[in-house]
């Protein structure tokens, strides 16, 4: 089956697709949802540095806890509930990250520039965020921040 094929008979069958895009020595690998904004008018998910077989346990977790229950997630609260212990915030995708990372929406949507984008942000293994004081920044390179960073609360 086609790349194009399966992320359709995904969103027919569930909602939405995960495409999961390996590192290539360089850049981290990254997984991101396709059908989200089109079944449950939510902003798309890119996840950085995460296994893909977790990506999809993390967004599959936000399907079922929060958008089938006609909720939406909130870039800079703060949740833990999604990813087994760890505190997950998300950040607005800046438009031109997403129009070069998120490169198969196009696949699914005619206007693929008018779709939001969240990032999926994790902590290090002392629970700081990038963007708090404290962060072990030897993980920088694990997760690039596509959007600007919440205030710091």
């Amino acid at each position: 089956m086609d790349i194009q094929k399966k992320i359709k008979a995904d969103i027919k069958r569930v909602g939405w697709s995960l495409i999961s895009v390996l590192s290539d020595g360089k850049e981290p690998g990254f997984s991101y949802t396709i059908g989200l904004s089109k079944t449950f008018s939510h902003p798309e998910i890119i996840v950085f540095g995460v296994p893909p077989e977790a990506a999809h346990g993390m967004c599959s977790n936000i399907v079922e806890s929060t958008l089938r229950k006609d909720k939406s997630v909130t870039p800079g609260r703060l949740y833990d509930k999604i990813a087994d212990g760890y505190r997950i915030k998300f950040i607005q995708v800046d438009g031109a990250f997403k129009d070069q990372r998120m490169l198969l929406l196009k696949l699914c949507y005619d206007d693929p520039g008018k779709v939001l984008a969240f990032q999926m942000v994790w902590p290090d293994p002392n629970n700081k965020f990038p963007w708090e004081a404290g962060f072990d920044h030897r993980y920088d390179l694990a997760q690039p921040l596509l959007g600007k960073v919440p205030l710091v609360q």
